[in-house]
């Protein structure tokens, strides 16, 4: 089932054109992307886990929710399949692609994107440059803001 709106290229661009588009929005205001993240995971287990769960759920009389079920997880599986997977390729291809087992307990997927993020989080971030011997300076509030709004600004001190 295709909305109207992702068969209009002028309305919905590729994921890949949505992504370069990120990549410049993100290049004119100095700020880059360090990672992205993939959660590898294998789609026959994830259907058979809920269709397990449902069934449980079901037996123990529990109320289910309208959106955990097999057909909604399926569509949603779809979604990504057209909208996200399309991604791996952009990203792999710049070197920022990192991928984890999804299928790994939670505690070791937890374990392995805190990883990739410190990994990633030593890069530094790309800043304006001050000129030589300058000190960049935290923005000040603006003088017609109020007393209030210029309490606490000074940090270290109230």
């Amino acid at each position: 089932m295709r909305s109207w709106w992702r068969s209009s290229p002028s309305v919905s661009p590729s994921p890949t054109r949505s992504a370069a588009s990120l990549d410049r929005i993100l290049g004119e205001r100095g700020v880059k992307l360090n990672a992205v993240i993939e959660l590898k995971v294998d789609e026959g287990i994830l259907i058979k886990r809920i269709e397990t769960r449902v069934t449980q759920m079901t037996a123990r009389g529990e109320r289910l929710r309208s959106d955990d079920n097999a057909e909604v997880l399926k569509g949603r599986l779809a979604a990504y399949r057209e909208l996200t997977a399309p991604l791996v390729d952009y990203y792999a291809a710049s070197g920022l692609l990192r991928s984890v087992d999804g299928m790994a307990p939670i505690d070791a997927v937890t374990a392995a994107i805190n990883r990739i993020l410190r990994s990633v989080g030593k890069a530094k971030p790309a800043r304006r440059k001050a000129r030589a011997g300058k000190v960049l300076k935290a923005p000040q509030p603006r003088s017609d803001a109020g007393p209030s709004a210029r309490k606490g600004t000074n940090l270290g001190s109230n």
